[in-house]
């Protein structure tokens, strides 16, 4: 049924998740709003993968790269007290 859909895709959304999710619980700075911690992971992580399309060294998972994109996403967490996102 999901033959139709990357490995790599699948395993990306599910870590983005899973990430942004750690993220939001252990924030050492108050709870933050979601879905601005969401999009600094989502930012963070396809950072870390443009570090991989650049071809630099990174600790992969599959097609992934875990330890640029946690390093990446942790280190633009502190940004989202000033990210204000206003969903409808």
């Amino acid at each position: 049924m999901t033959s139709w859909a990357p490995p790599a895709l699948l395993l990306g959304v599910v870590f983005v998740l899973l990430l942004a999710q750690v993220l939001h619980t252990l924030s050492p700075a108050g709870r933050r709003r979601y879905p601005a911690v969401l999009a600094l992971t989502v930012a963070g992580v396809l950072l870390g993968q443009l570090w991989d399309v650049m071809g630099l060294p990174a600790v992969r998972m599959g097609q992934l790269d875990l330890l640029p994109a946690v390093l990446f996403a942790t280190s633009l967490q502190p940004l989202g007290g000033r990210l204000s996102l206003r969903l409808p």
